[in-house]
Protein backbone atom coordinates (compact mmCIF):
# COMPACT_ATOMS: atom_id res chain seq x y z
CA UNK A 1 0.00 0.00 0.00
CA UNK A 2 3.38 2.84 -0.24
CA UNK A 3 2.76 5.35 -2.38
CA UNK A 4 6.03 5.30 -4.02
CA UNK A 5 7.08 7.86 -6.63
CA UNK A 6 5.78 9.68 -10.20
CA UNK A 7 1.63 8.96 -10.06
CA UNK A 8 2.18 11.81 -13.11
CA UNK A 9 4.05 14.08 -10.77
CA UNK A 10 1.01 14.73 -7.93
CA UNK A 11 2.03 15.36 -4.64
CA UNK A 12 2.69 12.74 -2.29
CA UNK A 13 -0.34 13.84 -0.60
CA UNK A 14 -2.59 13.86 -3.44
CA UNK A 15 -1.20 10.04 -4.04
CA UNK A 16 -2.41 9.51 -0.45
CA UNK A 17 -5.85 10.63 -1.47
CA UNK A 18 -6.16 8.99 -4.35
CA UNK A 19 -5.41 5.66 -2.27
CA UNK A 20 -8.03 6.15 0.39
CA UNK A 21 -10.48 7.50 -2.47
CA UNK A 22 -10.04 4.05 -3.77
CA UNK A 23 -10.30 2.00 -0.49
CA UNK A 24 -13.93 4.18 -0.51
CA UNK A 25 -14.77 3.77 -3.91
CA UNK A 26 -14.01 -0.09 -3.60
CA UNK A 27 -16.21 -0.72 -0.77
CA UNK A 28 -13.21 -1.86 1.36
CA UNK A 29 -14.31 1.38 3.54
CA UNK A 30 -18.16 2.00 3.80
CA UNK A 31 -20.46 4.77 4.93
CA UNK A 32 -19.86 4.64 8.70
CA UNK A 33 -16.56 3.00 8.88
CA UNK A 34 -13.59 4.22 11.36
CA UNK A 35 -10.29 4.98 9.45
CA UNK A 36 -7.12 2.90 10.79
CA UNK A 37 -5.42 5.10 13.56
CA UNK A 38 -3.09 6.83 12.14
CA UNK A 39 0.42 5.56 12.62
CA UNK A 40 -1.26 2.10 11.04
CA UNK A 41 -1.81 3.95 8.17
CA UNK A 42 1.28 5.99 7.96
CA UNK A 43 2.99 2.79 8.37
CA UNK A 44 1.32 0.99 5.52
CA UNK A 45 0.93 3.97 2.76
CA UNK A 46 5.00 5.06 3.90
CA UNK A 47 4.04 8.73 4.39
CA UNK A 48 4.74 10.56 7.14
CA UNK A 49 2.14 12.39 9.48
CA UNK A 50 2.08 15.27 7.63
CA UNK A 51 1.37 14.39 4.25
CA UNK A 52 -1.27 12.12 5.85
CA UNK A 53 -2.88 14.72 7.65
CA UNK A 54 -2.62 17.19 4.97
CA UNK A 55 -4.47 14.40 2.43
CA UNK A 56 -7.06 13.39 4.97
CA UNK A 57 -7.70 17.34 5.62
CA UNK A 58 -8.71 17.76 2.07
CA UNK A 59 -11.26 14.90 2.08
CA UNK A 60 -12.66 16.20 5.55
CA UNK A 61 -13.45 19.65 3.52
CA UNK A 62 -14.47 17.88 0.18
CA UNK A 63 -17.13 15.50 1.97
CA UNK A 64 -15.48 12.53 2.22
CA UNK A 65 -14.45 12.08 5.34
CA UNK A 66 -15.58 13.35 9.24
CA UNK A 67 -13.35 13.87 11.72
CA UNK A 68 -15.09 13.60 15.31
CA UNK A 69 -13.58 14.29 18.44
CA UNK A 70 -11.80 11.86 20.82
CA UNK A 71 -12.95 8.81 18.09
CA UNK A 72 -11.85 8.87 15.14
CA UNK A 73 -11.86 9.60 11.68
CA UNK A 74 -15.47 8.07 9.27
CA UNK A 75 -16.65 7.57 6.14
CA UNK A 76 -19.12 9.88 4.92
CA UNK A 77 -22.30 8.81 3.60
CA UNK A 78 -21.95 10.19 0.13
CA UNK A 79 -25.38 9.08 -1.07
CA UNK A 80 -27.31 11.13 -3.57
CA UNK A 81 -24.25 13.25 -4.71
CA UNK A 82 -22.59 13.81 -1.50
CA UNK A 83 -22.44 16.76 1.08
CA UNK A 84 -20.10 18.95 2.51
CA UNK A 85 -20.53 19.26 6.15
CA UNK A 86 -18.94 22.27 8.24
CA UNK A 87 -15.78 21.82 8.96
CA UNK A 88 -15.02 21.41 13.03
CA UNK A 89 -14.05 24.15 15.15
CA UNK A 90 -11.07 24.83 16.74
CA UNK A 91 -10.69 28.23 19.16
CA UNK A 92 -7.81 30.59 19.65
CA UNK A 93 -7.83 32.82 22.48
CA UNK A 94 -4.95 35.08 22.31
CA UNK A 95 -3.89 38.68 24.14
CA UNK A 96 -4.00 40.34 21.42
CA UNK A 97 -4.34 39.34 17.98
CA UNK A 98 -3.91 42.02 15.87
CA UNK A 99 -0.68 43.35 16.84
CA UNK A 100 3.26 42.99 17.50
CA UNK A 101 3.64 39.26 17.17
CA UNK A 102 0.50 37.80 17.39
CA UNK A 103 -0.80 37.73 13.90
CA UNK A 104 2.25 35.63 12.97
CA UNK A 105 1.43 33.26 15.88
CA UNK A 106 -2.00 32.99 14.62
CA UNK A 107 -1.08 32.45 11.02
CA UNK A 108 0.79 29.54 12.05
CA UNK A 109 -2.18 27.80 14.18
CA UNK A 110 -4.54 28.81 11.30
CA UNK A 111 -2.15 27.17 8.60
CA UNK A 112 -1.56 23.80 10.26
CA UNK A 113 -5.57 23.75 11.85
CA UNK A 114 -6.52 24.40 7.80
CA UNK A 115 -4.18 21.42 6.73
CA UNK A 116 -6.23 19.02 9.16
CA UNK A 117 -9.83 20.52 7.84
CA UNK A 118 -10.54 22.69 10.96
CA UNK A 119 -11.89 25.99 10.85
CA UNK A 120 -10.62 28.82 13.86
CA UNK A 121 -12.47 30.86 15.71
CA UNK A 122 -10.59 34.05 17.11
CA UNK A 123 -11.13 35.88 20.31
CA UNK A 124 -8.95 38.49 22.87
CA UNK A 125 -8.85 38.78 26.34
CA UNK A 126 -6.52 42.06 25.74
CA UNK A 127 -4.57 40.67 28.47
CA UNK A 128 -7.00 41.13 31.02
CA UNK A 129 -8.30 38.51 33.53
CA UNK A 130 -11.79 39.44 33.63
CA UNK A 131 -12.50 39.52 29.97
CA UNK A 132 -10.72 35.65 29.81
CA UNK A 133 -14.13 33.80 30.89
CA UNK A 134 -16.26 35.45 28.40
CA UNK A 135 -14.19 34.61 25.70
CA UNK A 136 -13.87 30.77 26.78
CA UNK A 137 -17.53 30.80 27.10
CA UNK A 138 -17.74 32.18 23.21
CA UNK A 139 -15.59 29.15 22.55
CA UNK A 140 -17.70 26.56 24.05
CA UNK A 141 -21.01 28.17 22.66
CA UNK A 142 -19.62 27.52 19.54
CA UNK A 143 -18.89 23.91 19.94
CA UNK A 144 -15.45 24.18 19.55
CA UNK A 145 -13.39 20.57 19.45
CA UNK A 146 -10.30 22.07 21.27
CA UNK A 147 -8.78 25.40 22.06
CA UNK A 148 -5.32 27.24 22.12
CA UNK A 149 -4.89 29.74 24.61
CA UNK A 150 -2.36 32.35 25.97
CA UNK A 151 -3.26 32.82 29.25
CA UNK A 152 -3.87 36.94 30.85
CA UNK A 153 -1.45 37.77 33.36
CA UNK A 154 -0.38 35.04 33.85
CA UNK A 155 2.13 35.52 36.64
CA UNK A 156 -0.91 36.64 38.85
CA UNK A 157 -2.84 34.31 40.52
CA UNK A 158 -6.01 33.20 38.06
CA UNK A 159 -9.51 33.45 39.19
CA UNK A 160 -10.92 31.59 36.30
CA UNK A 161 -9.55 28.41 37.28
CA UNK A 162 -12.68 26.21 38.00
CA UNK A 163 -13.51 27.06 33.79
CA UNK A 164 -10.53 25.15 32.92
CA UNK A 165 -10.91 21.84 35.85
CA UNK A 166 -14.51 22.33 33.86
CA UNK A 167 -13.10 22.10 30.37
CA UNK A 168 -10.70 19.16 31.70
CA UNK A 169 -13.81 17.47 33.38
CA UNK A 170 -15.66 17.44 29.97
CA UNK A 171 -13.14 16.26 27.64
CA UNK A 172 -12.37 19.50 26.12
CA UNK A 173 -8.36 19.24 25.37
CA UNK A 174 -6.61 22.76 25.29
CA UNK A 175 -2.84 23.71 25.13
CA UNK A 176 -1.21 27.07 26.58
CA UNK A 177 0.92 29.23 24.34
CA UNK A 178 3.49 32.05 25.84
CA UNK A 179 3.09 30.60 29.15
CA UNK A 180 0.96 28.89 31.65
CA UNK A 181 -0.76 29.36 34.88
CA UNK A 182 0.85 28.16 38.04
CA UNK A 183 -0.34 25.29 39.33
CA UNK A 184 -2.73 24.28 35.88
CA UNK A 185 -0.49 21.51 34.65
CA UNK A 186 -2.06 22.56 31.08
CA UNK A 187 0.44 21.58 27.84
CA UNK A 188 1.91 24.15 26.79
CA UNK A 189 4.46 25.74 23.88
CA UNK A 190 6.30 28.59 25.34
CA UNK A 191 10.00 29.90 25.40
CA UNK A 192 12.77 29.47 27.45
CA UNK A 193 12.21 33.17 28.54
CA UNK A 194 14.46 33.03 31.18
CA UNK A 195 17.33 31.26 28.93
CA UNK A 196 16.97 33.89 26.37
CA UNK A 197 17.52 37.12 28.82
CA UNK A 198 20.26 34.99 29.98
CA UNK A 199 21.97 35.30 27.04
CA UNK A 200 21.36 38.72 25.91
CA UNK A 201 22.73 39.93 29.23
CA UNK A 202 25.69 37.44 28.83
CA UNK A 203 25.88 39.14 25.24
CA UNK A 204 26.69 42.46 27.24
CA UNK A 205 28.49 41.11 29.80
CA UNK A 206 31.19 39.64 26.99
CA UNK A 207 31.43 43.05 25.21
CA UNK A 208 32.48 44.47 29.09
CA UNK A 209 29.10 46.14 30.23
CA UNK A 210 29.10 45.77 34.37
CA UNK A 211 26.30 49.03 34.41
CA UNK A 212 23.22 47.12 33.09
CA UNK A 213 19.79 48.21 34.06
CA UNK A 214 16.37 46.04 32.81
CA UNK A 215 13.05 46.63 32.38
CA UNK A 216 10.96 43.86 32.75
CA UNK A 217 7.22 43.17 32.84
CA UNK A 218 5.50 41.98 36.34
CA UNK A 219 2.28 40.20 35.42
CA UNK A 220 3.06 37.58 32.34
CA UNK A 221 5.28 34.69 33.78
CA UNK A 222 7.15 35.92 30.22
CA UNK A 223 8.07 38.68 32.19
CA UNK A 224 8.99 37.14 35.55
CA UNK A 225 11.43 34.61 33.76
CA UNK A 226 13.12 37.16 31.69
CA UNK A 227 13.66 38.89 34.73
CA UNK A 228 15.29 36.18 36.54
CA UNK A 229 17.62 35.55 33.51
CA UNK A 230 18.78 39.37 33.73
CA UNK A 231 19.80 38.35 37.27
CA UNK A 232 21.72 34.86 36.52
CA UNK A 233 23.39 36.46 34.24
CA UNK A 234 24.60 39.20 36.43
CA UNK A 235 25.41 36.89 39.64
CA UNK A 236 27.24 34.57 37.37
CA UNK A 237 29.34 37.06 36.88
CA UNK A 238 29.68 38.36 39.94
CA UNK A 239 27.62 41.39 39.95
CA UNK A 240 25.19 42.52 42.33
CA UNK A 241 22.12 43.78 40.73
CA UNK A 242 20.98 47.37 41.56
CA UNK A 243 17.60 47.45 42.66
CA UNK A 244 17.52 50.53 41.25
CA UNK A 245 18.71 50.27 37.83
CA UNK A 246 15.11 47.55 37.28
CA UNK A 247 12.44 49.11 36.24
CA UNK A 248 9.36 46.51 36.90
CA UNK A 249 5.95 47.28 35.34
CA UNK A 250 2.47 46.17 34.55
CA UNK A 251 0.54 45.86 31.50
CA UNK A 252 -1.30 48.61 32.44
CA UNK A 253 1.85 50.88 32.86
CA UNK A 254 3.65 49.66 30.15
CA UNK A 255 3.21 53.12 27.94
CA UNK A 256 4.51 55.46 30.43
CA UNK A 257 6.43 53.26 33.44
CA UNK A 258 9.36 52.26 31.24
CA UNK A 259 9.60 55.89 29.08
CA UNK A 260 9.83 58.20 32.51
CA UNK A 261 11.92 55.67 33.90
CA UNK A 262 14.53 56.21 31.26
CA UNK A 263 14.30 59.45 31.20
CA UNK A 264 15.16 59.43 34.91
CA UNK A 265 17.63 57.07 34.76
CA UNK A 266 20.03 58.86 32.00
CA UNK A 267 19.32 62.28 33.34
CA UNK A 268 22.58 62.12 35.85
CA UNK A 269 25.77 60.75 35.45
CA UNK A 270 25.69 57.96 37.26
CA UNK A 271 23.66 55.79 34.49
CA UNK A 272 23.83 52.70 32.77
CA UNK A 273 25.92 51.82 29.94
CA UNK A 274 23.25 48.93 28.51
CA UNK A 275 19.33 48.44 28.96
CA UNK A 276 18.04 44.73 28.55
CA UNK A 277 14.28 45.77 27.67
CA UNK A 278 11.29 43.01 28.12
CA UNK A 279 10.46 43.09 24.59
CA UNK A 280 11.20 44.44 21.17
CA UNK A 281 8.37 47.30 21.77
CA UNK A 282 9.65 48.25 24.87
CA UNK A 283 12.98 49.05 23.05
CA UNK A 284 11.26 50.97 20.53
CA UNK A 285 9.80 53.28 23.36
CA UNK A 286 12.64 53.91 24.90
CA UNK A 287 14.86 54.71 21.57
CA UNK A 288 14.01 57.81 21.23
CA UNK A 289 13.75 58.95 24.67
CA UNK A 290 17.92 58.03 24.66
CA UNK A 291 18.14 60.22 20.98
CA UNK A 292 16.65 63.14 23.19
CA UNK A 293 19.00 63.19 26.20
CA UNK A 294 21.55 63.00 23.46
CA UNK A 295 22.36 59.21 24.04
CA UNK A 296 23.91 57.70 21.14
CA UNK A 297 23.21 53.76 20.44
CA UNK A 298 25.70 52.23 21.06
CA UNK A 299 28.80 54.46 21.12
CA UNK A 300 26.96 55.82 24.61
CA UNK A 301 24.70 53.06 25.43
CA UNK A 302 23.38 49.57 24.34
CA UNK A 303 19.81 47.68 24.32
CA UNK A 304 18.56 44.61 23.53
CA UNK A 305 14.82 44.00 22.86
CA UNK A 306 13.33 40.60 22.55
CA UNK A 307 10.97 38.86 19.69
CA UNK A 308 12.58 39.31 16.45
CA UNK A 309 9.51 41.54 15.90
CA UNK A 310 8.37 42.61 12.98
CA UNK A 311 8.30 45.81 14.53
CA UNK A 312 12.41 46.39 14.33
CA UNK A 313 11.86 46.73 10.18
CA UNK A 314 10.90 50.44 11.34
CA UNK A 315 13.44 51.01 14.20
CA UNK A 316 16.30 53.65 13.64
CA UNK A 317 19.26 51.47 14.81
CA UNK A 318 19.33 47.69 14.14
CA UNK A 319 18.41 46.03 17.45
CA UNK A 320 20.00 43.18 18.97
CA UNK A 321 17.84 40.95 20.21
CA UNK A 322 16.05 36.90 20.52
CA UNK A 323 14.49 35.11 18.84
CA UNK A 324 10.44 34.19 19.18
CA UNK A 325 9.61 31.25 16.57
CA UNK A 326 6.73 33.09 16.35
CA UNK A 327 4.82 30.74 13.32
CA UNK A 328 6.60 27.56 13.82
CA UNK A 329 5.40 28.20 17.71
CA UNK A 330 1.70 28.74 16.44
CA UNK A 331 1.96 25.83 14.19
CA UNK A 332 3.60 23.49 17.05
CA UNK A 333 0.62 24.33 19.56
CA UNK A 334 -2.03 23.53 16.76
CA UNK A 335 -0.04 19.94 16.28
CA UNK A 336 -0.15 19.43 19.80
CA UNK A 337 -3.50 20.20 20.24
CA UNK A 338 -4.34 17.72 16.93
CA UNK A 339 -2.70 14.94 18.90
CA UNK A 340 -4.82 15.23 22.17
CA UNK A 341 -7.88 15.71 20.25
CA UNK A 342 -7.21 12.39 18.23
CA UNK A 343 -5.89 11.00 21.40
CA UNK A 344 -2.10 10.32 20.60
CA UNK A 345 -0.32 12.75 22.51
CA UNK A 346 2.61 10.85 24.46
CA UNK A 347 4.01 12.28 27.46
CA UNK A 348 7.14 13.75 26.47
CA UNK A 349 5.18 15.66 23.51
CA UNK A 350 2.67 17.50 26.35
CA UNK A 351 4.98 19.94 26.21
CA UNK A 352 7.13 21.99 24.32
CA UNK A 353 9.96 24.87 25.06
CA UNK A 354 12.32 26.57 22.33
CA UNK A 355 15.35 28.62 23.08
CA UNK A 356 15.27 31.85 21.82
CA UNK A 357 18.16 32.25 19.04
CA UNK A 358 20.19 35.81 20.04
CA UNK A 359 20.28 37.44 16.74
CA UNK A 360 22.99 40.32 17.20
CA UNK A 361 22.81 43.08 15.48
CA UNK A 362 24.22 47.04 16.13
CA UNK A 363 22.54 48.61 18.97
CA UNK A 364 24.92 46.60 20.94
CA UNK A 365 28.68 47.41 21.43
CA UNK A 366 31.53 47.79 24.17
CA UNK A 367 30.81 50.53 26.48
CA UNK A 368 32.32 53.62 25.94
CA UNK A 369 35.41 54.73 28.33
CA UNK A 370 34.66 55.40 31.88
Amino acid sequence: MATGGGAGGKPKYEQVKDLILDRIRSGDWRSGDRLPPEPELTEAMGVSRHTLRQAVGDLVQEGWLDRRHGSGTYVLNRAGGGRRGAPALVGVVTTYFSEYIFPSIVRGIEAYLSERGYGVVLASTDNQRDREPACLAQMLERGVSGLIIEPAQSALPDPNLSMYQAMSDRGLPYVMINGTYFGLGAPAVTLDDCGGAYQLTRHLLDLGHRSIAALVKTDDVQGVERERGVRLALSDSGILPREDWFCRYSTRERELKPVEFVQGLVSGADRPTALVCYNDQIALQVLPVLERAGLRVPDDISVTGFDNSNLLASAGVPLTTAAHPQEELGRQAAELLCDLMDGEARPYRRSVRYLPGLVVRSSTARPPEQ
